[in-house]
C-alpha cells in the first residue's frame, strides 16, 4: 500500500522547488538596483514583523489561529498584485518594498500559524521529532535540485518572478488544505 503523502512536506518541497529556481535570480536583479541604506531598512522592517507576529501569536494564538486561511488569501493575493505591478511597470525598487512589507505583516502571521498547526497536527514528540527532520530534508532535496536548474537555465526576471509568485500561491493552497483538515479531524475528536 502506497503511503499518502504529507501535504506539509509537500507544500514545503513545492513552494522550495519555485523559491529556490526562482531566488537566484530575483536576488540578483533586487541587488542591482537598491541601496545599502534599502537592505539596512529591509531587516529592520522584517525584524519588527518577526518580532510583532510573534508577541501577537503568543498572546492571541486562538483568534489569529482561525485566521490562519484568510493569511494564506491575503499573501497570495498581495504576491500576485505585487507581482503585476512590477511586471507593468518594471519597477524593481517598489516591489522590494511592497514584499518586505507582505513579509513583515502578512508571511510572518504565516509562519507563526504554521507553527501551531504543526504543533497540533505533530502532538507526538517523537512525531514532532520526525516530521522537522523530514520537513529539512525535504527542503534540502528540493534546494539542491532547484539550484541546479537555476544554473541551467537563464530565464528572465518577469517569467522567474511569476515563477516564484506560483510556487508560492501553490505552498498557500496546501497550507489551507492542511489546516481545514486540521479543523475537520479536530471537531470530530471533540
Amino acid at each position: 500500500m502506497i503511503k499518502k503523502p504529507d501535504r506539509m512536506l509537500l507544500a514545503t518541497f513545492l513552494s522550495t522547488v519555485f523559491y529556490s529556481t526562482a531566488y537566484p535570480t530575483i536576488h540578483k536583479e533586487i541587488m542591482l538596483h537598491i541601496s545599502d541604506f534599502m537592505i539596512a531598512s529591509e531587516q529592520i522592517i522584517s525584524c519588527f514583523g518577526i518580532v510583532l507576529a510573534s508577541v501577537l501569536w503568543n498572546k492571541y494564538s486562538d483568534i489569529l489561529f482561525r485566521k490562519f486561511t484568510l493569511f494564506c488569501v491575503l499573501e497570495t493575493v498581495a504576491g500576485i498584485t505585487t507581482t503585476i505591478y512590477t511586471l507593468m511597470s518594471d519597477n524593481i525598487i517598489v516591489y522590494y518594498i511592497l514584499d518586505t512589507f507582505v513579509f513583515a505583516l502578512i508571511t510572518r502571521n504565516i509562519i507563526c500559524g504554521g507553527n501551531r498547526l504543526r504543533s497540533e497536527r505533530y502532538r507526538q514528540e517523537s512525531e514532532r521529532e520526525h516530521f522537522d527532520n523530514n520537513n529539512l530534508s525535504t527542503f534540502a532535496i528540493a534546494t539542491i535540485i532547484d539550484s541546479c536548474i537555476a544554473m541551467l537555465i537563464d530565464l528572465d526576471f518577469k517569467i522567474i518572478l511569476c515563477i516564484a509568485t506560483f510556487g508560492n500561491a501553490l505552498d498557500n493552497i496546501l497550507y489551507i488544505q492542511v489546516y481545514r483538515e486540521q479543523q475537520k479531524n479536530k471537531k470530530l475528536s471533540d
